[in-house]
């Protein structure tokens, strides 16, 4: 039996359309989340959390596989953040898709074990990749958090891509995910 003993996670991705006074206030009345418990210490391994917050890039109406080709629109966005304050052109009014890639490393010590790709929020509908393989879709609107078994399509001891392509909430209409369950 595999160990979990790695979370990637990802906080507050998407994108938000709210005063930061509305998301505090609203954030603090949700119930506690139970995810994967994740263990203090494990042998033999030094950093149990990638932290995926940062400088993302950002696709405004992405191609199909925009993560894998080499595009001339690709912009920078840290993650988490608004869209549409950083971007001002960019609204969940006016794009009917966006897409969201970057690289992290997994370090070889947690072969053998499992890894958990952990989001906080994501806005409307989105699907999520790992290294080119399409691994679930989720459509839960603003502020549902999820966790994805990824430990199929991890790589160990070298870099890793995620790839998240999102139609905003205003798009969609129904709540919940689809794709591996583990």
């Amino acid at each position: 039996m595999k160990r979990t003993i790695c979370v990637i996670l990802l906080s507050a991705f998407g994108i938000l359309l709210y005063s930061q006074d509305y998301i505090s206030s609203y954030l603090n009345n949700l119930p506690v989340i139970r995810y994967t418990p994740l263990p203090d210490s494990i042998y033999n391994i030094r950093e149990l959390i990638i932290d995926l917050n940062g400088i993302w890039n950002f696709i405004p109406e992405p191609e199909p596989l925009f993560y894998e080709k080499q595009q001339a629109n690709v912009l920078k966005i840290k993650i988490p953040s608004q869209l549409d304050a950083v971007y001002p052109q960019f609204s969940a009014s006016t794009l009917k898709s966006t897409g969201f890639f970057r690289s992290f490393f997994i370090p070889g010590d947690w072969k053998g074990n499992r890894v958990k790709l952990r989001f906080n929020s994501l806005n409307g509908l989105a699907e999520i990749f790992i290294n080119g393989k399409f691994v679930a879709t989720h459509n839960g609107g603003c502020f549902i958090p999820f966790e994805l078994d990824v430990t199929d399509e991890a790589l160990f001891g070298v870099e890793n891509q995620i790839a998240i392509r999102s139609i905003p909430a205003r798009q969609t209409l129904v709540s919940g995910s689809s794709g591996r369950e583990k």
